[in-house]
Parts: C-alpha cells; structure tokens; sequence
C-alpha cells in the first residue's frame, strides 16, 4: 500500500471514531471464521445382497441317525479319493478347483492362503505322492501364481497319514480376485502310479472386515483320464442334484429332515437389510409330490418356522421347482453367521427327492 493511501485509510478510520464517539455509538470487534466444516464417509462395504450356498450338509432323511452329506474337499475329516497319478508330473494330468464367490467386491485380502490336506492311497516309504498348483482367474484362464514345481513340489507325502498344508498366495490381494479363484493341482508318485487321497481343499484370508473361507463349486479329476468334472450338488441350480440318501414318510416327522449349515461372511458390524432361502428340488418319483417346510436355527436355538406341516412349500412331477422364501428372522451378523436350516420333508409315495440348490441371499452393508 503506498503512503498516500495508508493516510487517507488511517484518517477515514479516524473521521469514524469520532462520530461514532459524538453519537454515543457502541463499537464491536468482529472475528471472521469459517464454520462451513463437512464430514464425508464411506461404507466399508456398500448395500448389496450377496448368495452363499452350504457346504456342511446332514442328512436325516430315514429318521435314525444323521448322514454326513457334507462336501467332502470342505472340512478335516472326509476324503475323496483320485485317479491314479503318473510317475512324473505332466500338464494333462491335474486337479482343479474352482471356488465360490461369496465376498463383497473391492475389498483389500491379506494373510490369503491355500489349505491342501492329502495323503497317498498306501503305506509305502519308498513311493510317495508329491504335487504343486497354480492358482488361475476363474473368469480368463490366467495364471497368477505358481507354487512349487516338478523339481521342488509344495511337499510329498508316503503313507496313508493326512499331510495339512498351508500356501500363502501373496497374489491374492483383494476381494475381487478371491472371487475368482481357480486352484489347479499337478501331481506325481515317485516310483509307481498310484491314487492320492484329498482330506481338504480351501482358500483361507481375510478382507478388511472380516476373514472367510472359499470352498469348491466344481472339482476336476484328470489324474489319469479324460477329465471328469462334479459340481457340489447344492451349489447352483444347474440340475447336478444330491438324492436324499433315505426314502421319506408319506406325514412330516421331526426326526426326519436335511440340515444345511452356512458358513459365516458377514463382519460382526454388518447391517442386515434382508435375507431369503432360495430352494430348488424335486420328487425322485416324477408321479409323486415331495413337500417342505424349515426351521431357521443359530445353534440349537430355533429363531422361525417357515411354513408348516398343513402349509408347506411343494413341488409336482420331474421338473426342479425354486422356491424363494424371506427368512426376516436371519436380521444380525450374529443370526446370519453359520446359520442352520433344518428342512421337514415329506412325499407322497414315501420316496426319496433331490436337492439341486441351498442358497441363502442377505442383503447388508458395513459403514
């Protein structure tokens, strides 16, 4: 500011005090602040609904003691038994697992790894099974990941004693890619051609909000022959069905039904906005008629009862018949979380049916 205007400022401003003074004019000091503040947030997981099957499957069907109907490559304890191996690795000669995709998109995954529980199919020291994997986009066949090699395998095993082993995949960075797994299996016996034994095949991490499981929909066995694919029968409605592994009662009993027990995705926080049974089934019989009606259990506690022994859901004849039934009781993480259906079946003839879809959609967000 040049001189001239500095006394011209300085001289107005005193022209004012002393009119205000002769007018008995009060003065006040006024501060300049900036209140317009604003405070922006994103949800950690935006509203979405999102669809898991169950893996742990129990089958009550002939009202005597349950039958372990779970997914064999899913939990420690069941195994599933391959084609027999080469004696060197080979391309043509694997096993693939494609994975579930249960988890909310764009979410960073950390601490990921494979879980590969196997063991050879006899007791002999000088003649063991070996193998590595790669890991693949489901979506595009790309490779993103090799573990192990023919030289240097993941590990190898000699006897029928179950080996667990834990891979990390450092390339398996977020939620997006989980859902999109594809994990494919070379393996080789040492000295004579011989079958491996699977106890269990998972994909372990965490996303920023929770950590989860991934679990089969289709494996693949082409150890030694044209590759042979099966889905997990009540993964998708695609008419690859598990058949009750007893006949029903022609009247509902408490002491026969299948019970679906679904694994846990939703963080502890999560707000719960909807959630649904879809079911897809159908009579053995193509003549008969095969009826449901279900219970919705955390633990042993039963939280609703959706339809009834006199208002059950039905389906008539060969077709597969979805029913889609609002369970509002499933409301919480902690309802939603490992949640158990316990389905009362009956038909017509007294015969058996097949289930080809246990889904549950719930709709959630996290803030």
């Amino acid at each position: 500011m040049t001189p001239r205007r500095l006394l011209l400022v300085v001289a107005a401003l005193a022209i004012s005090v002393g009119a205000g003074r002769t007018a008995g004019t009060t003065f006040g000091a006024f501060t300049a602040t900036t209140a317009n503040t604003s405070t922006m947030s994103a949800k950690a997981v935006f509203p979405g609904t999102r669809s898991t099957s169950a893996w742990d499957l129990r089958d009550a069907s002939g009202g005597g003691a349950e039958v372990n109907a779970s997914d064999n490559e899913a939990f420690v304890g069941t195994t599933t038994t391959t084609g027999n191996w080469a004696t060197t690795f080979t391309p043509t000669r694997y096993l693939t697992f494609d994975l579930n995709a249960p988890l909310p998109a764009g979410l960073a995954a950390s601490g990921v790894a494979f879980k590969f529980d196997f063991a050879d199919n006899a007791n002999n020291a000088n003649n063991a099974v070996c193998f590595y994997f790669e890991v693949l986009r489901r979506s595009t066949g790309a490779v993103i990941g090799t573990h192990g090699s023919a030289t240097t395998p993941v590990a190898c095993q000699a006897t029928t004693t179950v080996q667990q082993t834990s891979t990390p995949l450092p390339e398996v960075t977020t939620s997006d890619i989980a859902n999109d797994l594809r994990i494919r299996i070379f393996a080789a016996h040492t000295l004579t051609p011989r079958a491996m034994r699977i106890d269990r095949a998972i994909v372990s991490g965490s996303t920023t909000v929770a950590p989860f499981d991934l679990y089969e929909t289709t494996y693949t066995d082409a150890a030694d022959t044209t590759p042979a694919t099966v889905a997990w029968p009540i993964a998708t409605a695609d008419a690859v069905a598990r058949q009750t592994s007893s006949n029903w009662a022609t009247a509902f009993s408490a002491a026969r039904y299948l019970k679906a027990t679904f694994p846990a995705y939703l963080p502890a926080t999560a707000t719960v906005t909807s959630a649904q049974l879809v079911h897809t089934f159908r009579p053995t019989t193509s003549t008969a008629t095969a009826c449901f009606y279900f219970d919705v259990l955390q633990g042993t506690t039963v939280l609703a009862t959706y339809g009834s022994a006199t208002t059950p859901f039905c389906a008539t004849g060969t077709a597969y018949t979805t029913t889609t039934i609002p369970t509002p009781a499933l409301n919480t993480a902690a309802r939603v979380n490992g949640a158990i259906v316990r389905m009362y079946v009956r038909t017509t003839n007294g015969g058996s049916t097949q289930h080809d879809q246990f889904r549950l959609d719930v709709g959630y967000s996290v803030d």
